[in-house]
């Protein structure tokens, strides 16, 4: 398997050392930097640098706003977020800035590693956690919007 570098945004020392934790047993995974606020990202991100951003999104004050983002397109990297599994503001706060996958903190291991391969191989990744919450966020708004289903 090909390496996947990563840079991971966080505030928290304590989730950080979870990250590295869990990608320890995966050498292909690398961390490859570290931000600690949307303004130490760099804005030209690109395929030298990282294949994955790994954000935390836990952590209400430290908002990853979309203009810091590189545009989805050919060598940016993927956007994955993390948080909590219940926290529907953070989840669809995620969605709407544009990640490719949420990975719920409570999914463990399994599920970040699980996200950090979808995201390179150019496929969406959320835990089933961050799945409910879209489809009733889908279905609210479907409602809404054409008054039902029918």
């Amino acid at each position: 398997m090909d390496r996947i570098r990563v840079i991971v945004g966080t505030r928290s020392d304590r989730l950080l050392r979870w990250i590295e934790r869990s990608l320890a047993p995966h050498p292909e995974i690398q961390i490859v930097g570290i931000v600690h606020s949307p303004h130490e990202l760099p804005q030209d991100v690109g395929p030298m640098d990282a294949d994955v951003l790994l954000l935390d999104f836990s952590d209400r004050e430290a908002s990853w706003p979309l203009p810091l983002f590189p545009r989805r397109g050919e060598g940016r990297p993927r956007i994955v977020a993390l948080g909590p599994r219940q926290d529907e503001t953070a989840i669809l706060g995620a969605l709407r800035v544009g990640v490719q996958g949420f990975v719920c903190i409570q999914d463990g291991m399994e599920g970040l590693v699980a996200a950090l391969r979808a995201a390179v191989a150019g496929e969406a990744y959320f835990c089933p956690g961050a799945c409910g919450i879209l489809i009733r966020e889908y279905l609210r708004t479907a409602k809404m919007t054409r008054g039902g289903f029918g």
